[in-house]
């Protein structure tokens, strides 16, 4: 891609010349050392400078004071990272790689929280709750996360029961964007001599940023609770126990999507239907509240509870951890197909999942010439999806086609993993790691035509069926698939505050089935029903700087990443999506992040990160409906080889600086902004021209009266200051070939926050 490889020359010569410099201009600046990070990214605590991978950690106290609240606010904030609402599921993509929407496909980048691994999308819309950091994992976390993390991870701890009495609460008022107010707190503190709790709670009443110019409402509002409740029991020195126990309940009403573009038929028919849709990507829509006469069915559900139980006995040399971890949710998405005001155009979706987790590890203390990690790792989960599609006639020669496909699929995952490190001298470290899983999952799936939303089932297969039911299907599979995902890296110490690292490594996600088949019973029983696992290898250079006599850190990486069987999902037909594997593809790239005290009153910060990621070979890519339409995809495929991937800008950066003015013994004002954006992504696999987001730069900004001890402050924060009207996800709107639809990010925004600590 254009100029790559000289900007990959340029970041790696700029890591060089700040090394240079180390004890040159920057060594001038004493006594003003940054905070040392503690992260958990291989599964035991460690400076984030010793850990040879490639993370960007954020505070909870950071994230608070920005009021980052949700995943899909983070996400713009770290380069390379991308997290988006999609019908029925979420996009994460990290370096330019995720799954694409489908029911059936599991994560490329990972979700831990607390040492438990969840694998489905829906979990990124739990809010976030009293959180201590937020750590990105960069690049395939195979050996010590596990399968799935392809891409990498997302590693998220929360704040633990203290010893002391403690306590905060923050009150928000968004009174420009998505108006309303949040209140978010938590309560710590001991019960006895053994035993320490936590309680945290938040809660959100918003109305959403997107104008609807039929129900005269804003769309999509927010009104969500969730609680965590830790309980610590720890009756000596070596042993502890944490029971913790979640809850989210999240409801939304409306949707920020739109039509961002429409053909001529389109708009006859919403002509004809009397709607006044402008199918410009702004902050207006134009969709019904009704269906069928009875209101309110655009809306999203979604109830989830999480279990932990956190074993510790720290012993002489090692310490063995137990993890026994319990998660589900329910969920159902309700809106219109064509994302405007046509009646008899509708979609459900529904899905129950719900998994059981154990794992045992032993992990040495440190201090000897070998360091290692070993464990033992059992999931099991079950997977429920229900598809309801209604589709209208549009003229004499179409007709309505009710669809209900319901798909099962139950897995199991064992795994043995473990991880060597040896010493071999104050400057070398060599860390032999690997993972072997072997994993089985059993589908169903069943499509046949039914009565929308009153579940009345008909005759199935062989039975013929009512007219104009084009695919019925009722098939089965089941999979069982074994990987080793070996890794090994090489760490270099030439001095006390320079790391650098080599490390080569593989990982894999699995496989599974469609749940969004709606094939016919032929098509489904010679293999559409089924897609087959993800492979990569990567390979990564990377440093981690400590300069200025700890008062700045650089941290850099230049990486490629080769994968084969990439797990894709194009949209073909009405709510239909290809699923399948692509034959691969090369993400490469480099990234730098600084953090620098310039003075006692000024901090800044800056992360860049260059990508490059095609598909190698891509022969068979599914056409787009426009391409179908226009008789431009004569061979049913097209070529996507050395064809960008969805959400691979070539460029994305973050640069903040933070002042500190002290107004008296009692009191400072803080100044904070963030300028951050994105060169031009794909937003669909089948590269419509019409689904590409174009390069931005969005400015956040904040401004805090606080008390110097920490008490209280009180900020007026801004978010997209010049209001960049951008998409987080497109795609075709397939009734009317050659027309879109985007998903809306949010617009400017100002809330007015305090917080309170006791």
């Amino acid at each position: 891609m254009h100029h790559f490889h000289h900007k990959k020359i340029s970041l790696l010569t700029a890591a060089v010349i700040a090394t240079f410099y180390a004890n040159g201009p920057l060594a001038a600046v004493k006594g003003l050392a940054l905070e040392e990070i503690v992260v958990t990214a291989q599964k035991r605590e460690q400076n984030l400078q010793d850990v040879p991978v490639a993370i960007q950690a954020v505070l909870g106290e950071q994230m608070r004071a920005s009021g980052i609240e949700k995943m899909e606010t983070l996400a713009p904030t770290i380069p390379a990272l991308h997290v988006s609402e999609a019908f029925g599921g979420d996009q994460i993509f990290l370096r330019g790689l995720g799954p694409g929407v489908n029911f059936g496909f599991e994560q490329a980048v990972g979700q831990v929280v607390d040492g438990f691994f969840y694998g489905r999308s829906r979990f990124s819309r739990l809010q976030f709750l009293d959180l201590e950091r937020v750590e990105v994992l960069k690049g395939p976390q195979g050996a010590i996360i596990g399968k799935n993390t392809t891409a990498g991870a997302i590693n998220i701890t929360t704040a633990k029961p203290t010893d002391e009495l403690e306590g905060w609460l923050t009150l928000a008022e968004e009174f420009d964007g998505a108006e309303g107010e949040s209140y978010e707190g938590a309560i710590s503190g001991p019960l006895s001599d053994t035993i320490k709790a936590r309680l945290a709670l938040r809660f959100e009443d918003k109305d959403g940023f997107l104008e609807n110019k039929v129900t005269g409402s804003d769309d999509q509002s927010r009104d969500d609770l969730a609680g965590r409740l830790s309980i610590l029991f720890e009756p000596t020195d070596s042993f502890s126990a944490l029971i913790q126990y979640g809850f989210s309940d999240i409801e939304r009403e409306g949707r920020n999507i739109q039509p961002i573009h429409c053909t001529a038929q389109m708009v006859s028919v919403l002509a004809a239907n009397g709607i006044q849709e402008d199918c410009k990507l702004n902050g207006t829509r134009s969709t019904t509240d009704k269906r069928n006469g009875v209101g309110g069915f655009e809306f999203q559900d979604t109830e989830a509870s999480t279990f932990g139980l956190t074993l510790e006995w720290e012993l002489e040399n090692m310490t063995f951890t137990s993890l026994t971890g319990y998660a589900e949710y329910e969920y159902i998405d309700a809106g219109n197909a064509t994302y405007t005001g046509i009646e008899n155009f509708q979609i459900d979706i529904e899905e129950d999942y719900e998994q059981f987790s154990q794992e045992f590890r032993i992990a040495s203390n440190g201090g000897g010439t070998v360091d290692y990690i070993v464990g033992l790792f059992y999931q099991e989960h079950e997977l429920d999806s229900i598809l309801d599609l209604n589709i209208g006639t549009l003229g004499p020669n179409t007709i309505n086609r009710n669809r209900h496909v319901a798909t099962e699929q139950d897995g199991e995952t064992i795994a043995a993993f473990g991880q060597v490190t040896w010493h071999l001298s104050d400057q070398w470290d060599i860390t032999l790691e690997g993972r072997y899983t072997k994993e089985d999952k059993d589908g169903a799936s069943v499509q046949f035509p039914a009565a929308l939303f009153e579940r009345v089932q008909v005759p199935g297969p062989g039975s013929g069926g009512p007219t104009g039911v084009f695919n019925v299907h009722d098939v089965k599979g089941n999979r069982s698939e074994s990987d080793f995902s070996p890794g090994l890296v090489l760490q270099w110490r030439p001095t006390d505050n320079a790391m650098y690292y080599l490390s080569l490594k593989k990982g894999f996600k699995g496989g599974g089935f469609d749940h969004q088949l709606v094939a016919n019973q032929t098509d489904a029983v010679d293999g559409r029903f089924e897609f087959e696992e993800e492979e990569v290898v990567s390979v990564e250079l990377g440093g981690k700087l400590d300069l200025a006599d700890g008062a700045a850190r650089l941290n850099f990486s230049i990486f490629r990443n080769e994968y084969d069987d990439l797990q894709v999902s194009t949209l073909i037909g009405p709510a239909t999506f290809s699923v399948g594997n692509a034959a691969s593809a090369i993400t490469q790239g480099a990234e730098a992040d600084l953090q620098w005290r310039v003075t006692e009153a000024l901090t800044i910060s800056a992360t860049l990160a260059l990508l490059d990621a095609e598909y190698d070979e891509f022969d068979q890519a599914p056409c787009s409906q426009f391409q179908i339409a226009n008789a431009l995809c004569a061979s049913g495929f097209q070529d996507l080889s050395n064809k960008p991937l969805q959400y691979a800008p070539d460029y994305s950066y973050n640069i903040t600086a933070e002042y500190i003015w002290p107004l008296s013994d009692r009191l400072e004002l803080i100044g904070f902004v963030r300028v951050y954006g994105e060169d031009e992504k794909e937003l669909a696999l089948d590269l419509d021209p019409v689904d590409v987001q174009d390069s931005f730069t969005k400015v956040d900004a904040r401004i805090t009266l606080a008390d110097v001890e920490g008490r209280w402050q009180v900020s007026l924060i801004g978010r997209n200051l010049d209001d960049e009207t951008t998409m987080g996800f497109a795609n075709d709107i397939n009734f009317f070939n050659g027309s879109h639809f985007g998903i809306t990010e949010a617009p400017r925004s100002a809330i007015l926050q305090a917080t309170f600590r006791f």
